[in-house]
């Protein structure tokens, strides 16, 4: 039983557990806080825009959602752990991962809008939205300096970055609520989707 607890204190003071926990809390502690904050706006800008003005923001959400799926192709955890096993060859990879997510990101842009004018041909309002809420997609493609920072058990500062960019969202959401805007000025604050 001694032993156990001696390995266990081992494993406990060493340097890398540490870095695992750490990184482990910073990226925990920025999800829930994202998702607090968006339950709060989300409930504000619900109630501005009333049920029908809602429902055009959330079917243009849901429309783009959907194909929101193709962009990262699934390229996160195989990154990280190629980043990890290969950290010479970090530049090839990100490189790589960067250009296919950008690349893939504005053929989604494309597909999304060239499918929303098929089936709305006469809802220009629906058509913006799509357009501005797939753009998303393009951003997307930077995620891979976060897969970097998390591949070298950094976190910190990336969710730091993407914090303080996605703070800014809600503000200039808030500002709008307050100053009464139009549907689509609302809805061009994409800096929250963008991180």
């Amino acid at each position: 039983m001694t032993h156990y607890l001696t390995v266990l204190k081992r494993f406990y003071y060493h340097d890398l557990f540490r870095r695992i926990v750490g990184n482990t809390g910073w990226l925990t502690a920025d999800r829930l806080l994202r998702m607090m904050i968006s339950l709060v706006v989300g409930a504000w800008v619900a109630r501005y825009l009333a049920p029908d003005r809602y429902g055009l923001l959330s079917y243009a959400g849901a429309f783009v959602g959907l194909f929101a799926v193709i962009p990262p192709l699934g390229l996160q955890n195989i990154l990280i752990r190629d980043l990890v096993d290969t950290p010479g060859q970090r530049h090839v990879l990100l490189g790589t991962a960067f250009f296919l997510q950008l690349t893939t990101g504005l053929a989604v842009v494309v597909l999304v809008n060239l499918i929303n004018i098929w089936l709305n041909p006469h809802e220009q309002l629906t058509q913006w939205l799509v357009l501005i809420l797939s753009l998303n997609s393009v951003w997307g493609a930077f995620s891979v300096i976060d897969l970097w920072f998390q591949s070298q058990l950094k976190a910190k500062y990336a969710t730091i970055a993407k914090s303080g960019a996605f703070f800014l969202s809600p503000c200039c959401a808030l500002v709008s609520l307050y100053t009464r805007p139009r549907l689509l000025a609302l809805r061009c604050l994409p800096l929250r989707n963008i991180c």
